[in-house]
């Protein structure tokens, strides 16, 4: 790809979706603004409760999603929720997903294609930095943790939780290679494309041709943005060299072995 078409290629994307209560049908109506356009978006029924209308609806709707997007070919980053994706990494099904979890607490859900891993050639791990962590549903997502307490962490500590329902086992590694730096500056570049989008992401009211423009011609966010996939491409397609891999692995096999250890 030339530098002419890489421009081209990367682009950033407004979605807004408004819901319509419709009193006659009694469905839900969705009004789709995007910008660019997105020539996939049609008229119809998405589900059975729920209709796409071409032609907005007079009334007022009773709910409003809106998403920042930057897009480039394997790559997608809805900025305000957080969510930064790479696809196929070789294979046509493949994706590596990152959902920052900024500014709630400082951690990162993480979901990878690794063909021949596991049980189902995915990598499943939950990274976290110091303290300010919700540790009440650690466990299996809804108890908190048995072998450690994240508010008694020290403030930078980064770190790995991962834990497995069937045979109650849970477990804890912290980073200690230069692997760290890596990861605070994930946490820096998304935190600083959330803070110079969040004003445009709360505002439901001006075209989103508009909105689009200020994303645009606002260099800052755009480099935070082409910084995050840059830091984080290399771990997506290298995933078994990193230390995010080694510690989840023996998290993995850690929670995992009673399991195996049956053949499970």
């Amino acid at each position: 790809m030339t530098t002419k078409d890489a421009r081209i290629a990367d682009h950033f994307q407004v979605e807004r979706y408004s819901f319509y209560e419709d009193p006659e049908s009694g469905q839900t109506l969705r009004f789709a603004e995007v910008a660019p356009p997105d020539p996939h978006e049609h008229e119809g029924q998405i589900c059975g409760c729920t209709r796409a209308v071409a032609i907005k609806p007079p009334a007022i709707p009773h709910e409003v999603k809106q998403r920042l997007h930057f897009l480039s070919p394997g790559f997608d980053f809805p900025i305000n929720s957080g969510q930064v994706t790479f696809g196929q990494l070789g294979d046509p099904a493949g994706h590596a997903y990152f959902w920052f979890r900024l500014p709630r607490e400082t951690s990162i859900q993480i979901e990878i294609t690794l063909p021949g891993y596991g049980v189902n050639n995915h990598f499943f791990a939950t990274l976290m930095k110091g303290n300010r962590i919700d540790g009440s549903r650690l466990f299996n997502g809804h108890s908190p943790s048995r072998v450690f307490d994240p508010a008694k962490v020290a403030p930078d500590a980064l770190y790995l939780h991962g834990s497995r329902g069937g045979g109650g086992r849970e477990a804890v590694r912290y980073f200690e290679t230069p692997e760290v730096d890596l990861w605070n500056e994930a946490f820096r570049l998304v935190s600083v494309a959330q803070s110079r989008a969040y004003l445009l992401a709360e505002d439901c009211m001006s075209p989103v041709d508009w909105l689009r423009l200020q994303l645009e011609q606002d260099p800052h966010l755009r480099e935070a943005v082409l910084a995050t996939r840059e830091l984080l491409a290399p771990v997506a397609a290298n995933l078994r060299e990193t230390e995010l891999f080694h510690l989840g692995d023996e998290i993995h096999r850690e929670t995992h072995r009673e399991h195996a250890a049956r053949g499970v």
